[in-house]
């Protein structure tokens, strides 16, 4: 996930090439530009790496291409292949994948699955991906929604529930299934993620969740000054 971009606006104007095509999406063009003029290309894959040298698609290809879609308005992977054809493949410096190929990043950006037994002996799944927590960290202040010299930051923590109908979405108390991650933010931004099943209680291995938050911040120079959280969490010994 890159924090800043998000904050970008992305509004429909035509867009005329040289052929002649016209796309609705034109507007992605100048975000797009944009982000090459700020070295964005060269930042994602400074961070996250070689995809290995046998590799035609670089994580910043697909990374920004699944971004880009959503923007353009898809709603699944798969979208890619059509705004692919009809917007995407105008953008200069990159090179848009197929489908396929997106879902094969996520595998490789992905971590396995930690479990946890709680006292009542039921099972949770807590995933801990500290490879993109660090991204997200350092893209946020990249793209100055963060600033690590702030004396006044607020670190604010809960768990966020996304309802989904997935085949490893769980049934939770909010009478739906879905997953249930422990989001930290400061300033409304986002500065890390833990993925947990959507049964699972808040308040399962919450202190570790706010080492590693806070472990990862400290490590890009980010030092809250409070931490502001909810009764879950005054409500125990910590």
């Amino acid at each position: 996930m890159l924090a800043g971009l998000v904050f970008f606006h992305l509004f429909r104007c035509m867009y005329k090439n040289t052929n002649t095509k016209v796309t609705p999406f034109g507007g992605i063009h100048l975000i797009h530009k944009r982000l090459v003029s700020d070295s964005t290309i060269q930042f994602i894959d400074n961070e996250l790496g070689s995809r290995g040298n046998l590799a035609v698609y670089k994580y910043s290809d697909i990374l920004l291409s699944r971004i880009y879609t959503a923007f353009c308005g898809g709603n699944s992977t798969e979208d890619v292949n059509y705004i692919k054809e009809n917007t995407l493949k105008l953008l200069e410096k990159i090179s848009i994948p197929s489908a396929d190929t997106i879902l094969r990043g996520d595998v490789e950006l992905s971590t396995a699955c930690e479990f946890i037994e709680t006292q009542s002996a039921n099972e949770n799944k807590i995933n801990i991906n500290t490879r993109l927590n660090t991204f997200l960290i350092r893209s946020a202040i990249k793209f100055k929604q963060l600033d690590p010299n702030d004396k006044n930051l607020v670190y604010d923590f809960d768990h966020q529930f996304i309802p989904a109908e997935k085949y490893d979405a769980t049934y939770s108390y909010k009478n739906r299934k879905g997953y249930f991650p422990a989001v930290a933010t400061i300033a409304n931004i986002p500065v890390y993620i833990e993925g947990r099943n959507g049964n699972c209680n808040v308040k399962t291995a919450q202190l570790a969740t706010h080492k590693r938050a806070l472990s990862a911040l400290g490590q890009q120079g980010v030092i809250p000054k409070v931490a502001r959280m909810d009764s879950v969490v005054h409500k125990r010994s910590y």
